[in-house]
């Protein structure tokens, strides 16, 4: 009888231990599928693909709802896709995880910065970029769009400028400065700043269209003809069109 129940007792325990290992090998899945998801929408980001890393951002929050670093990833794509009311919704799901106030904060400053509300954030710009740790491209791009948005040209371009000797290997304050050059009809200095760009990033989302459409304003047909042809390119459309439109 006690040689039973000591066969009984030990498969209880390796019935225990088998358990908590796969509850601990999940828990390590999960967490390792949402850092993936993390990575990928990261890499989105850096390619002008606001997007993509929405969806991937959305299914590392499928993987595990609670996960700050999620919450948090979503309010930033939100507000950089311009969706207000979704990255309001999810301020108070970020805090809920643990998110700190300071990084919500900034985002909605961001968010002001943004749309354009800038009279009241520019005295605090300063010392947002001295204390910006990893963000400081966020608060340079949020602060150029703005500005972008309100016609001062020359304050985006002096933010543009301090982006670009911080950050050389950004693709996206060359983007900004090629669309200010087009905005004032500078097709060489456009086409300049697009080359650069796809030359730090050529996957750079949108980036093939704005060069073609630099070349087309120059009617340099035969250089934007093979850019604009190039199927793979999804933002070329336009500029394809423009082309054919030209010739």
């Amino acid at each position: 009888m006690m040689l039973r129940r000591g066969r009984n007792l030990r498969r209880f325990l390796v019935a225990i231990l088998v358990i908590g290992v796969l509850i601990g090998v999940g828990s390590s899945w999960r967490t390792i599928a949402v850092a993936w998801k993390h990575r990928a929408g990261r890499k989105a980001h850096a390619v002008g693909d606001d997007a993509g890393a929405l969806e991937q951002f959305l299914a590392a929050e499928r993987l595990d709802p609670r996960d700050a670093e999620t919450q948090f990833l979503l309010v930033r794509t939100y507000r950089r896709l311009g969706r207000a009311n979704e990255m309001t919704g999810r301020l108070q799901q970020a805090r809920d995880c643990g998110l700190p106030v300071q990084r919500l904060e900034r985002e909605l400053i961001l968010a002001k910065a943004q749309s354009g509300l800038l009279a009241q954030l520019e005295p605090a710009l300063p010392k947002m970029l001295t204390s910006a740790g990893e963000d400081g491209p966020e608060i340079c791009s949020a602060f150029v769009s703005g500005y972008m948005q309100n016609y001062e040209f020359e304050k985006a371009g002096q933010i543009l400028k301090a982006w670009i000797g911080d950050y050389p290997n950004d693709p996206e304050p060359r983007i900004a400065f090629g669309k200010i050059s087009l905005h004032f009809n500078n097709y060489p200095e456009a086409e300049k700043e697009f080359r650069l760009a796809l030359k730090l990033c050529p996957e750079y989302r949108g980036a093939v269209a704005l060069l073609g459409e630099a070349l087309v304003e120059q009617k340099k047909y035969q250089e934007a003809l093979p850019l604009l042809q190039n199927e793979r390119h999804r933002d070329a459309s336009a500029a394809r069109r423009r082309l054919l439109e030209a010739q």
